[in-house]
């Protein structure tokens, strides 16, 4: 089946294009749109295939700069993967995923008045991109089992509920991100908030963290891993880790400033080179009886070693440890 395309101009009037337009053989989506760049609402109905879709799993760079709305849900895609991203839209208010797509991949790039994004049942995969864009509502559907870290980059969300079945979520790491909370719904099976804070189901691990009053962090007590990414780029001017803490992961506090000491409980086992890549660290105390793995390195940003404290029963130890040879050793 082809498509058929309906747009809207001026207030009211809804004119049906008398032609149906096949993409991929004769004229192309993108040609459509740039003979038709008058239109403030466009509706595809229909069905697109693979080969179909070839014209469309591009950005499209077209100025349709009185579009208001887009709208495929009444069309149904035979292809997986849907990346249609439009480009110079910036009165685009709502954009409306088709039926049967698995991955969404578009690309809203500076769309500075799209406050509705609307996904349909049946979406696994999220890897869309809000880049300069504050959509005001977007609906995750149940289906939903994976987000990219690229949802969050730059978009300016305040929160996001993870959906029911969504096991799997990627923290971004990029400075610009300012989403402040990512919620778990009630009935999630894979991830619960703690204090604000979102911990895997069980509690053992930090995903993406909320700081407290006075910008402090309190890790959770029963906490075990503290996730990559998971308390990067923050401002934090003290950091509480629970005696359950065994394993902190790279990149976890990458970047963070604020805090220049941080004591890291007996049962840590190991502890990333780059855990603790901030540039305000200066001081890490250390009361594990065993060296924890790796370093506590952070030459790389702020050009010195972190000094090492630690009991004095356990001073010699650590100067023997290689991961501590480099590093300034002293007895609490």
């Amino acid at each position: 089946m082809a498509l058929k395309i309906s747009y809207k101009k001026n207030n009211n009037e809804i004119y049906n294009c008398t032609k149906t337009y096949t993409f991929g053989s004769g004229l192309t989506f993108l040609q459509w749109l740039e003979a038709n760049n008058d239109a403030t609402k466009i509706i595809v109905r229909g069905f697109i295939n693979a080969k179909e879709l070839e014209s469309l799993d591009q950005p499209i760079y077209t100025n349709l700069s009185l579009l208001e709305e887009i709208d495929f849900s009444e069309c149904a895609s035979g292809f997986d993967y849907w990346n249609l991203t439009l480009l110079n839209c910036p009165n685009l208010k709502k954009y409306i995923f088709p039926k049967n797509i698995k991955t969404a991949a578009t690309q809203f790039e500076n769309m500075p008045n799209l406050t509705e994004v609307v996904f349909q049942s049946g979406l696994e995969n999220m890897l869309c991109k809000f880049n300069e864009t504050t959509p005001i509502s977007i609906n995750l559907p149940n289906s939903l089992l994976t987000i990219d870290a690229d949802f969050f980059y730059n978009s300016q969300l305040q929160q996001t509920t993870l959906p029911d079945n969504c096991k799997i979520i990627n923290i971004p790491n990029q400075p610009q991100d300012t989403i402040t909370q990512i919620i778990a719904g009630p009935n999630n099976n894979y991830y619960k908030n703690i204090n604000g804070s979102l911990y895997t189901k069980d509690g053992e691990t930090l995903i993406h963290s909320i700081l407290q009053q006075s910008n402090e962090l309190s890790i959770a007590e029963g906490c075990k891993v503290v996730a990559p990414y998971s308390c990067c780029y923050r401002h934090i001017n003290k950091i509480y880790f629970p005696k359950s803490i065994k394993f902190i992961e790279q990149f976890s506090f990458f970047m963070s400033d604020g805090f220049s000491e941080i004591t890291l409980p007996p049962d840590v086992e190991y502890v990333s080179t780059v855990a603790f890549a901030s540039p305000t660290l200066k001081t890490a105390t250390i009361t594990s009886p065993t060296p924890p793995q790796n370093s506590l390195d952070s030459t790389f940003f702020i050009g010195k070693k972190i000094e090492i404290k630690v009991p004095q029963k356990y001073l010699n130890r650590y100067k023997q440890h290689p991961n501590y040879r480099d590093n300034k050793i002293s007895a609490i």
